[in-house]
């Protein structure tokens, strides 16, 4: 089985099964293993990981068998991240076993002590999977939360024209923003999910984005196109 078909395979299994996607699968998939097929072995004995089942609003939370997989005792023995320990350079390796589609972008919630007087408090950030050539060299890069916000600067630094694809994956029905039904606010977060999604490692505070996009039919607001946003850090 080829390198697209067993994508394709994994991708209808997630479809019906969020918790372990793989889990009623496991006997068929181990019947299909080659012996030579690393891909194969590599995904059968780890979770996907997708931006569907850990969002913003269900990010996935770091476990204690998570924590204990890092190469900072101090994480591994308190089950969080200080200063002393920073969660952007020990987050990464403790979810090392959760397998993700390039550019996959995950919401993680971890423990993080603030000293003796401020205790612990939950935090979450944001990773995303990076997948090189060759398959072995393949990780979770923990991202800064950028926002892409409305600004006067026409000077832009990147440009992006929607395609039918990016207007269907933020809900719409058509290759175009229906100004009827979305406020400016709806089509510029709709927006950053766009941009995010293809860009996510692009991404840089301070850069100004031209972003060309279709409407359709008259709202409250006077909504033209292009749209120029800035990246900050939220």
């Amino acid at each position: 089985m080829n390198l697209f078909k067993s994508i394709l395979f994994l991708s209808v299994a997630f479809t019906f099964f969020s918790c372990d996607p793989l889990d009623e699968y496991r006997d068929d998939l181990n019947d299909n293993l080659e012996a030579d097929d690393d891909w194969y072995i590599f995904i059968s004995e780890r979770d996907l990981a997708t931006e569907a089942e850990y969002n913003a609003n269900s990010p996935y939370v770091l476990t204690d068998e998570d924590y204990e997989m890092s190469s900072n005792k101090s994480v591994a023995d308190y089950k969080n991240f200080s200063d002393s320990a920073p969660f952007d350079e020990y987050l990464p390796e403790t979810i090392h076993n959760l397998y993700g589609n390039n550019g996959e972008l995950v919401t993680v919630q971890f423990a993080y002590f603030l000293g003796s007087e401020g205790g612990t408090v939950d935090s979450t950030c944001f990773v995303t999977y990076v997948r090189e050539t060759p398959a072995d060299s393949s990780y979770w890069q923990v991202v800064p939360n950028y926002e892409l916000i409305e600004s006067d600067n026409k000077e832009s630094t990147n440009t992006y024209t929607l395609i039918a694809s990016d207007y269907t994956m933020v809900g719409e029905g058509y290759p175009n923003f229906d100004l009827r039904y979305n406020t400016k606010a709806d089509i510029i977060e709709k927006i950053n999910t766009i941009i995010k999604s293809h860009h996510m490692l692009d991404l840089e505070e301070g850069q100004i984005w031209q972003v060309s996009f279709a409407t359709y039919g008259e709202g409250s607001e006077v909504i033209t196109s292009p749209m120029y946003l800035e990246v900050i850090i939220d």
